[in-house]
């Protein structure tokens, strides 16, 4: 076994009815809380009703920030940031998806550090402080990780760049992973989000950054996917599929918190920076199959491992046999999912598939892939995504 180190300072709440906890896991750590959330919605309302009341019972005052947007932007982070600043925040509460959670976390540092979010990205010299507002999470989608992960993805749409900050100070302080507000996520929200679970477990899994203790996380979150997501879109109210998807979503994003993703999420987020309108799950969906397709056989002990999860009969296949069928394999799972989706779906134009693969190679994920693509590879894959 290589040598490793393991992180993980996040507290996890996990379980049906988590939610009657958030105004204690607040009162902890301040007195003046920003909730952060995207506007309400009918089904939305009865939480956060919950939510404010459980704040309210523990003697916390809250100002509420629902500005979030998908694929969350540097000006929607910087309003949340006068949000904190005016209201006095000393901590922030993130209650929703990816995108809330994310922006929670952006906010957090930006409004205690000069300039920016965008001037704290991972890459740069400038680094969010012990300064940055203690940050909670409520998940309502079992997706993204974010809950457990020290990053948070915003899009710079000056730039039509998506990138992230990455620091140790964003590991949320809680996380209440409560499965029962996932039950009123629709069939493609689900899909999505549970697809991103996949993403997540299989990109740390084959990751040269993994270790033994995230190859553990990794197959389990794998294992749950392949049994419970279809069934949690076929029936949004099984709480047993609830519950199980929220586990493996947590159980990914502890992974890549330590691991790391690869080519799919570059390409994800290179296509999440030019056309915003993709969902991030759909984005990763739509190039899987080609990326699996094209890099089978530098992995392929690891990709076979993976292909038995998902059909079990594979078990007496050969090693190169069963990882070349592997693409196959996740493209019959997306089509019983309902997402096996292409470019031309996606609405994103033939003519800007070269500008999309330089942007696909900006972050550094696609170098941690087994093989390491060019930019005329990316457009090589991207153009047999056309069509789902």
């Amino acid at each position: 076994m290589n040598s490793f180190k393991y992180f993980q300072p996040t507290e996890i709440r996990f379980g049906p009815g988590r939610l009657t906890e958030v105004g204690e896991s607040v009162a902890r750590f301040g007195r003046r809380c920003l909730v952060v959330t995207v506007q309400e919605f009918p089904e939305f309302a009865p939480l956060l009703r919950r939510v404010k009341e459980s704040l309210s019972a523990r003697g916390v005052a809250f100002a509420h920030f629902d500005g979030v947007v998908p694929n969350p932007t540097t000006g929607v982070v910087s309003a949340g940031a006068r949000a904190a600043m005016d209201f006095e925040a000393d901590v922030v509460l993130g209650v929703g998806g990816g995108s809330s959670l994310d922006t929670a976390k952006a906010v957090a540092v930006e409004a205690r550090h000069p300039g920016t979010s965008w001037d704290y990205l991972f890459f740069r010299d400038r680094q969010p402080t012990e300064q940055t507002l203690p940050i909670i999470a409520v998940t309502t989608t079992s997706g993204t990780g974010s809950h457990v992960t020290q990053v948070a993805v915003v899009t710079n749409p000056a730039e039509k760049m998506k990138s992230a900050l990455y620091h140790p100070r964003l590991f949320p302080r809680v996380s209440l992973v409560d499965p029962e507000l996932v039950l009123t996520a629709p069939p493609r929200v689900t899909a999505a989000t549970g697809f991103d679970v996949f993403a997540h477990a299989f990109e740390s899994f084959i990751n040269p950054g993994g270790s033994a203790y995230t190859d553990l996380l990794a197959l389990d979150a794998l294992k749950i996917v392949s049994r419970s997501l279809p069934a949690a879109v076929r029936d949004g109210a099984d709480l047993d599929a609830r519950t199980a998807m929220a586990w493996a979503d947590t159980l990914a994003g502890l992974a890549i918190a330590n691991a790391g993703v690869t080519l799919p999420h570059g390409i994800g987020m290179a296509m999440g920076g030019l056309y915003p309108h993709v969902a991030h799950g759909e984005a990763l969906a739509c190039v899987y199959p080609a990326i699996l397709r094209f890099s089978w056989d530098a992995a392929p002990a690891k990709f076979a491992a993976v292909a038995r999860l998902f059909d079990p009969s594979r078990d007496g296949a050969g090693e190169a046999e069963t990882a070349r069928a592997f693409s196959g394999i996740v493209e019959s799972f997306l089509r019983t999912i309902g997402l096996r989706v292409g470019l031309e779906e996606l609405n994103i134009p033939e003519d800007e598939l070269e500008a999309l693969a330089r942007a696909s190679l900006v972050l550094p994920d696609y170098k941690n892939h087994p093989r390491v693509a060019s930019p005329e590879d990316v457009h090589g894959i991207l153009k047999t995504c056309r069509l789902g």
